[in-house]
């Protein structure tokens, strides 16, 4: 069953249950010489069963609602020593497909698996059947734990505040790459593409700049990096950032861009304006991740890039 539309016997059910409740006949004129205080139980009994019907309706009711928004449903769980994660598997008869690895901000820290791809639109802006006819692929949505992060600007330890860039963070994340191609016999080792928002845009510059080999393209929205880029000349890399952002200053990025085409680099910037976020219905400075996620340009240039 596809499971774009397997929400139809559901709602069949909850149409069903509604017309239940009218499917109730009148007595015959027997029944009318019936006395007041059997007529009394009966309309009792009547109003129980009422009841039970409105209380089994809106069970299915809630089921079909909880369904149709859960991304549960397309992500099946997973986890591993470090974190947990959520995996999208495309149904394709293609011999190879890609693999997007998907880095969430900070307001989905935690360990309930499900805020990562729930929390924002971004992770089903990957998944939905458009999408998957037009570029099908496997998407890996890990969720960071909060013991990597730093509580305030107070870390326990050196290792808190590193979140995505932490080295046990991301050995964990190319390990669970890994799992998946070896589990998954189809996975396109050449095109895995990484992107994410704000601090998951950190964390794809920390990726990255470690493991500059085995990405084929990389795609950080509003982010920032402090580190070296001179080994992501030969990476295609298209960063999307909002002119005003006030959480993220713009040339936290705009700095990397101009030394990746100072060196030659394979380099392209979005910045995007006020007049494009409103175009877009976004009014958070901060949220360029809308327009960039329904951007079909970026999505078709991604999928053609294939790693050297």
């Amino acid at each position: 069953m596809n499971r774009y539309t397997k929400l139809t016997g559901v709602l069949a059910i909850a149409a069903m249950l509604a017309l239940a409740g009218c499917g109730k006949q009148e007595g015959t004129e027997e029944q009318l010489d019936i006395s007041a205080e059997e007529a009394v139980m009966e309309t009792e009994e009547t109003g129980m069963k009422m009841e039970e019907d409105q209380t089994e309706e809106a069970a299915v009711h809630d089921e079909t609602k909880d369904t149709e928004i859960s991304a549960a449903d397309l992500y099946s769980e997973g986890s591993n020593d470090v974190l947990v994660y959520r995996l999208f598997t495309p149904e394709t008869e293609e011999e190879k497909v890609p693999l997007i690895l998907y880095l969430h901000g900070a307001g989905a820290i935690g360990d309930d698996n499900i805020t990562q791809i729930t929390g924002t639109k971004d992770a089903a802006s990957f998944v939905t059947e458009e999408m998957q006819e037009l570029h099908p692929c496997y998407v890996l949505a890990p969720q960071l734990p909060e013991r990597y992060t730093a509580a305030g600007e107070s870390p326990t330890d050196e290792q808190s505040a590193k979140g995505w860039t932490d080295e046990e963070v991301q050995a964990a994340l190319m390990g669970t790459i890994q799992e998946i191609a070896r589990t998954n016999g189809n996975v396109d080792m050449d095109r895995i593409y990484i992107t994410g928002h704000s601090m998951g845009a950190l964390g794809v510059w920390g990726m990255i700049a470690a493991y500059p080999d085995v990405f084929a393209a990389a795609v950080p929205i509003s982010g920032l990096w402090d580190g070296s880029v001179d080994n992501l000349v030969d990476l295609p890399i298209w960063i999307f950032h909002g002119e005003k952002d006030e959480v993220v200053p713009v040339d936290r990025e705009t700095m990397l861009r101009d030394r990746l085409e100072e060196l030659g680099g394979n380099v392209r910037m979005t910045i995007y304006t006020d007049e494009d976020f409103a175009a877009a219905g976004v009014t958070d400075p901060h949220g360029a991740n809308v327009p960039t996620y329904s951007d079909q340009e970026m999505f078709d240039w991604m999928f053609d890039q294939k790693r050297n």
